[in-house]
């Protein structure tokens, strides 16, 4: 009626009860990871691009030699299996065009960041200014990755702006690969992992997405 994907109930139900079956439990069969992980996968359509990013350290510790192998979850594995826990009922819903035939690209920005500060802005024409501010001096001690991430999550956490662009995928140059990989895939770092989760978040409900380059 509304034009979404959405996770049934029931399928709402398996998914959590999968990931209350090992978590917290270090040392658990590869193929029982692999199950939950691949169970997310498959309702990607309503969950949107959040999946990728929340899945990265249960993919990292999937890898074994056979489905019978035992593998210890990290910490960044037992917290992604945690966010899916509590936030599973929360992105169980997801436009339908957006999510099945893709949108074209309807707005074009960049943003870089120093030691000094970041400055963002639409690459036009014409040329139009995003967000700006100087860089604290306990950041300056942060990496230049962490620097371009905190840039965009500024730049599209920003919940007027992101209600201007309502519906819009963007694509955002940057001059860092790692960024530019971080985006699309999250990251194995919890500090950069966060950023770019609440990012993806917060441009999720305003049906916003993002292509990193």
């Amino acid at each position: 009626m509304d034009m979404t994907f959405n996770i049934p109930e029931d399928k709402q139900d398996t998914i959590i009860r999968r990931i209350r079956e090992i978590k917290g439990r270090r040392k658990v069969k590869v193929k029982a990871v692999a199950r939950v992980i691949g169970t997310l996968q498959s309702v990607g359509r309503a969950t949107g691009t959040i999946v990728r990013i929340m899945t990265r350290s249960l993919y990292k510790v999937s890898k074994a030699k056979t489905w019978a192998s035992f593998v210890l979850l990290c910490d960044a594995a037992e917290e992604e299996l945690s966010w899916w826990e509590e936030n599973l009922k929360s992105v169980s819903k997801y436009q339908i065009l957006s999510s099945m035939l893709g949108r074209e690209v309807c707005s074009k920005a960049a943003s870089d960041a120093s030691d000094l500060g970041f400055y963002s802005y639409l690459v036009g024409p014409p040329k139009e200014f995003l967000a700006a501010r100087a860089i604290s001096v306990e950041e300056r001690e942060r990496s230049s990755t962490w620097r371009e991430l905190a840039a965009i999550k500024e730049t599209w956490t920003d919940r007027a702006r992101l209600e201007r662009f309502r519906g819009w995928k963007l694509v955002h140059y940057t001059d860092n690969k790692a960024t530019a990989a971080i985006v699309a895939k999250g990251s194995r770092q919890p500090h950069l992992q966060e950023l770019i989760r609440d990012t993806i978040m917060t441009m999720r409900e305003f049906e916003v997405e993002i292509e990193c380059i």
